[in-house]
């Protein structure tokens, strides 16, 4: 295993393994390591060696992973074409060094089984659940673009949804993207941010604000946001495609119009927000989240940004934080903005806020508050908020003293452990435990 001197956002799953990218001059790689187990591996690499005879590497993408294993977008060379193609690879967890191809933008004769001779020409964002179910977006050689359930590494994909597809209400066209898995087991359901192809359906105030957000006075937000300000979010919302109980992905075919799924909303522009008036509205939506329990995302409202989870047992909604949120440890000051996708684990979700002073940091909500309808606005905000890691924070000399960064995203927080990637006079990957949460 090569030491690789810059990192991406780590990942964890729930048996304490770290899956991260690193990047070195001779190229990228993926790796694995448990330092319980005192394992450390790698699964891909762009540097010219390679776990499967067929083809090499050209650049690396797109990882996810579980307990199960991990998956990746990857970029090669097949041995009977000069040209690029891009596949989703699977490797397991016991045996991470052994790829498997679960989909490539290959001609019909070298790639899949697809109905019709069809092909992907496009791939995009696969993820991964704990029972090895792998979902991802893809385009068809009909260009035709959808969200694909792949039951195991090995079986052939399923449409779940397309762009023929409506909006839950009628009106409008699905425009996908960034699918994630719930992983209760058995449970085929796909989470999905989705704005509409057809542009703002919305009526009213709401119609009537969504056309002024250019002209409000608002700060600029990074291009690695987890919410995307621009005109595709109009209309747009947080859904899950569910399995009907009469039929499985497996029979839904890739070139079906009319998959064996339903869509439903999670949260839109027409939900109502906890813990508001009725002269407040969604805005605005990251990339959602998917755990065993809930859902999470960052959202923004006409009043404010915020961390929101959903539980799907009960479909409630709930606020995880906000910018109307006090920051623990400060005798005053909320927090400012929250620009990484969060992680979920159980009912507890855990993010990155920014903060006034050196508190911009990791904070956990251990088993979130999913407010009932007689709940007061005061009763939606119970949840118990507990500080992680901050900037200033610090491990030590051999840790290289403060933080100047800390990275933490989508999937970093797992059987009470969360992962993050940090900059002192080092660059790092460090694990933490989350604190039991105090009973008074």
């Amino acid at each position: 295993m090569h030491h690789p001197f810059r990192f991406s956002f780590p990942l964890l799953d729930s048996e304490g393994t770290v899956v991260f990218d690193g990047y070195q001059s001779q190229g990228s790689g993926i790796y694995a390591a448990n330092v319980a187990k005192g394992q450390g591996v790698t699964i891909a690499q762009t540097n010219g060696s390679s776990f499967v005879e067929s083809f090499s590497f050209s650049s690396l993408a797109s990882t996810a992973t579980s307990k199960a294993g991990t998956v990746f977008l990857g970029t090669f060379s097949p041995k009977s074409s000069s040209s690029l193609s891009t596949g989703i690879f699977f490797s397991y967890r016991n045996s991470p060094q052994k790829l498997i191809m679960v989909a490539a933008t290959l001609p019909a004769a070298e790639a899949f089984a697809l109905p019709s001779s069809l092909h992907f020409t496009s791939l995009k964002d696969p993820t991964v659940d704990e029972t090895n179910r792998i979902a991802f977006e893809g385009e068809l050689s009909n260009n035709s673009t959808g969200i694909y359930l792949v039951s195991s590494p090995h079986t052939q994909p399923a449409l779940v949804v397309d762009r023929s597809a409506k909006f839950p209400d009628g009106i409008g066209r699905l425009c996908f993207s960034n699918a994630a898995l719930m992983s209760t087991t058995g449970s085929d359901s796909v989470v999905f941010f989705s704005s509409n192809c057809d542009g703002a359906s919305a009526d009213g105030e709401i119609k009537a604000a969504l056309r002024n957000r250019n002209r409000m006075c608002r700060s600029r937000r990074s291009v690695d946001h987890t919410i995307k300000d621009t005109a595709s979010n109009l209309d747009a919302g947080v859904f899950i495609a569910t399995a009907s109980s009469s039929s499985s992905s497996s029979s839904s075919s890739p070139s079906s119009s009319s998959p064996a799924f339903t869509v439903s909303v999670l949260a839109d522009f027409q939900t109502e927000v906890p813990g508001s008036n009725s002269s407040e509205h969604f805005e605005a939506f990251g990339a959602p989240i998917a755990g065993s329990d809930i859902v999470a995302f960052v959202a923004e409202t006409n009043l404010r940004l915020g961390i929101f989870a959903y539980h799907v047992a009960t479909k409630k909604l709930s606020v995880v934080a906000d910018t109307l949120t006090a920051v623990p440890g400060l005798t005053e000051g909320q927090f400012g903005d929250f620009p990484y996708a969060p992680s979920v684990f159980g009912t507890s979700c855990a993010f990155y806020g920014d903060a006034p002073g050196s508190a911009s940091g990791i904070y956990v909500s251990q088993n979130v508050n999913f407010k009932g309808e007689d709940e007061s606005e005061s009763e939606s905000r119970s949840n118990s908020i507990s500080t992680i890691v901050t900037m200033a924070s610090s491990f030590g000399t051999a840790a290289g003293g403060a933080f100047s960064f800390i990275g933490f995203g989508g999937n970093a927080y797992a059987d009470d452990k969360i992962s993050f990637y940090g900059v002192t006079t080092l660059d790092g990957i460090f694990m933490l435990p989350v604190p039991p949460k105090h009973h008074p």
